[in-house]
């Protein structure tokens, strides 16, 4: 029904050459290839190679395998879904149907060109069809502060990297925290990328824009958005050495500034370091929260 959660999907499992066979992980399809291709090779674990691809690694006779190893060299293992379901970023099955736009809400630092987004009734928006609704959870007597949520009825993306889920909630809510960051690298290991998404469910990016230079610091947004992401100390490490370092402490400063069109701004640090062992859809990515 229209809001509730997508049809559940089967698990997304890692293909190989040679065999029709699926596999839980990326080092069990490379063992099947080793044992079909070359045997004799001395395994290694598969290296990663992006989010739903893995190199398989052995060592073959002509690069100082064992006598009994042919010349066979691996190939990739790639993380599959059935049909009719297609991979989204973050490694799920999903349907088409179930797909749909993050948010079609109207935001303060939304691109102008985007325009107004009408809603009637209950309500339900005129753009989209979309069951929308708000919850205030708290808020303090004098009313500056306040934990807010929003449903929205349409909300499963193929090309969201971040989760959108709330601990006892679901996919559909949005809110308690004011917008996600997730640092991901989408141009050779550049970590030139950053995914925002808003408390409402909307999403954007920000991108290096000159991404070739590792040392530059310099995000713009995608799409003619207004919001403004910046460092708020640049560091003299490159992105990749920084965002695979170890995470800021639980208490420590702040290291990026996002701020909004009309000048309010949301302070966020590293909460965890980019990780290439850990499988979609909780890496290889970095999430910064605030």
């Amino acid at each position: 029904m229209p809001g509730s959660e997508p049809t559940v999907a089967p698990s997304a499992t890692w293909g190989t050459v040679g065999t029709s066979e699926t596999f839980p992980t990326p080092d069990a399809a490379c063992r099947k290839q080793h044992e079909i291709y070359n045997p004799g090779a001395t395994y290694q674990p598969p290296e990663f190679a992006a989010p739903h691809a893995f190199h398989c690694k052995w060592l073959a006779r002509q690069f100082g395998g064992p006598p009994e190893a042919s010349t066979v060299l691996p190939a990739t293992t790639i993380l599959y879904c059935p049909n009719p379901y297609h991979l989204t970023r973050t490694g799920i099955c999903r349907r088409l149907t179930d797909t749909n736009p993050e948010c079609d809400c109207t935001e303060d630092s939304q691109p102008v060109s985007l325009g107004a987004n009408p809603v009637v009734g209950n309500p339900v928006s005129l753009a989209t069809g979309a069951k929308i609704e708000s919850e205030l959870d708290f808020q303090t007597a004098d009313g500056q502060f306040g934990v807010f949520r929003q449903y929205r009825s349409r909300q499963h993306s193929l090309s969201r990297i971040s989760s959108t889920s709330l601990p006892g909630f679901g996919p559909n809510w949005h809110g308690i925290l004011p917008g996600r960051l997730t640092v991901f690298e989408s141009n050779h290991n550049r970590f030139d990328k950053i995914e925002y998404l808003t408390p409402s469910g909307g999403i954007g990016y920000f991108k290096v824009w000159n991404f070739w230079d590792a040392a530059s610091w310099a995000y713009v947004a995608d799409a003619n958005g207004r919001r403004q992401l910046e460092m708020v100390a640049p560091p003299p490490a490159s992105r990749k050495a920084y965002f695979e370092a170890a995470a800021a402490g639980p208490s420590g400063s702040a290291e990026f500034k996002l701020t909004e069109s009309d000048g309010s701004y949301t302070l966020y640090r590293r909460a965890d370091n980019w990780s290439p062992d850990r499988p979609p859809p909780s890496g290889p990515l970095g999430l910064l929260v605030h």
